[in-house]
């Protein structure tokens, strides 16, 4: 198959790639537009794809998150396109032409998947992330040399500028107190909750509709397939819980175990960890995973049921994942035979012990995790059932 890439600086672009010619198809690279990342709708930029789509005769095209503009293209020429969505919250994934006829959209996470289908949208389908061990795995004869006990990879979301800062701010000079008030007690429950998220469903309208975060609240039409209440609590509230969870988390672990964060921001602190900066997609996050004896994922409040991308790394590298409860885990992974998660903070730092001292164990399950990446979820696997679904040989 001859595949149009609309190419930007998508994490997985290179393995995607690999895998689509190992599975024995084409794509063709196209630099996707800035203007056509955009949520809204713009003729010229859809004519521009359209025409790009017409000279280049693609049988398909397929993107790293779906991109509205692209799916009008796609529409005209009457052409189907593939997207594969990894981000989370990722607002464009539930615009109104989401159901138009040519989409195939596949989302990582499953509540995503249930939210749409519950809805009507027959376009949306579930796949979860992938990982390439052949890049990123130990090969055999490299010797196993551990540089960290506890690792952990990802953002602090601790930005001066955010969108819950934003809001707190406007709501108090507007001598809305309340509003501060409701949302910190929501917060501070939703910090005592794993694998339930009970944000949107708690929040008031008046709230979720305040103006009081500069967050894009989608007036220019009522068809789009989500509320104002699940974009203030996806973009305001969980990235706030998400820095609150893993700042706390890690300050606990390093107060008894030496524990090493790599993060954007080198100034961050969170507890006594080691803040060693960014570490580069390709080739550190790789080593990092293979080299630290346990690889945290902490997830992002606003994944429901997902499995991030870093946990399928961590695996797919032969990494041991400590990772919080996502429903998805376990319809794919064993834990404790896979995986390990975690129920609360005090369990995450009474399994670190647990894991650090019982090395045998630990390693066991660190293959046992790498050898299902291998079997079932590389991106060959992944890429051949999506295609079988836009074939109808699923």
């Amino acid at each position: 198959m001859k595949l149009l890439y609309m190419d930007w600086n998508s994490f997985c672009r290179q393995d995607v790639l690999t895998a689509f010619e190992h599975l024995g198809h084409t794509c063709v690279l196209s630099q996707l537009p800035e203007k056509a990342r955009m949520l809204g709708l713009g003729k010229q930029t859809i004519d521009e794809l359209y025409q790009t789509i017409r000279e280049n005769q693609p049988e398909a095209v397929f993107s790293m998150n779906y991109f509205p503009m692209v799916s009008e293209a796609c529409e005209q020429a009457k052409i189907p396109y593939i997207s594969w969505i990894y981000d989370n919250p990722y607002m464009k994934g539930y615009s109104i032409n989401i159901i138009n006829s040519c989409n195939y959209i596949f989302t990582f996470d499953s509540a995503m998947y249930q939210e749409l289908s519950a809805q009507g949208v027959q376009t949306i389908y579930y796949a979860p992330l992938a990982a390439n061990p052949e890049r990123i795995a130990p090969s055999e004869a490299e010797p196993l040399a551990f540089r960290h006990d506890i690792s952990f990879v990802g953002a602090l979301y601790d930005e001066d500028h955010n969108f819950y800062d934003e809001f707190v701010k406007n709501a108090r000079q507007a001598g809305k107190h309340y509003y501060v008030g409701y949302i910190d007690a929501l917060i501070k429950a939703q910090l005592q909750l794993y694998g339930t998220n009970l944000l949107a469903a708690s929040l008031p309208a008046e709230i979720a509709q305040s103006g009081f975060a500069s967050i894009n609240p989608w007036t220019e039409t009522n068809s789009y397939f989500t509320t104002p209440e699940n974009i203030f609590a996806d973009n305001v509230l969980c990235r706030r819980i998400t820095s609150l969870e893993r700042k706390r988390l890690l300050e606990k672990l390093s107060a008894r175990f030496s524990v090493d964060l790599y993060t954007r921001d080198k100034k961050a602190v969170a507890g006594s960890c080691h803040n060693h900066g960014y570490a580069d997609y390709t080739k550190e996050m790789p080593e990092i995973f293979r080299t630290s004896r346990i690889n945290l994922n902490i997830s992002l409040k606003s994944i429901k049921n997902g499995i991030p991308l870093r946990a399928m790394e961590i695996m797919g590298a032969g990494g041991f994942l400590l990772t919080n409860y996502q429903p998805d885990f376990l319809l794919h992974f064993e834990p404790g035979v896979d995986f390990v998660y975690y129920e609360n903070m005090e369990d995450a730092v009474e399994k670190a012990a647990y894991y650090l001292s019982h090395e045998e164990e630990r390693a066991r399950i660190a293959a046992s995790g790498l050898n299902k990446i291998r079997q079932y979820h590389t991106y060959e696997a992944r890429l051949a059932e999506m295609l079988a679904v836009v074939t109808g040989q699923h």
